[in-house]
């Protein structure tokens, strides 16, 4: 989830990631990830990247985006259906 992307005149860009959790597990993967592929466009010549956290209203609305209401029906549905992931359900489920 990126918050925000600042870029430099001078090739430096500075990107703001917000995480669900302060103790993000995949943090690293996350700054790496990120890293990489901003340096992989023409006239980057540095990359920081930076953390926020979402607040709980933030998080909120980031599951009814994604049409996740509540974590019980979340759960609910999975077990219903296919632990595949299915690239048309995503994509659905960005698009609301």
């Amino acid at each position: 989830m990126i918050r925000r992307i600042v870029p430099g005149a001078d090739g430096d860009v500075a990107v703001t990631v917000s995480l669900t959790t302060a103790g993000c597990p995949i943090r690293g993967h996350f700054q790496s990830s990120v890293r990489d592929a901003v340096m992989g466009l023409d006239g980057v010549r540095s990359v920081s990247v930076d953390f926020d956290v979402l607040s709980d209203e933030q998080k909120s609305a980031l599951q009814r985006t994604l049409g996740r209401t509540t974590c019980r029906r979340a759960r609910s549905r999975s077990s219903r259906t296919s632990s595949a992931w299915d690239p048309a359900r995503a994509a659905s489920a960005s698009r609301r």
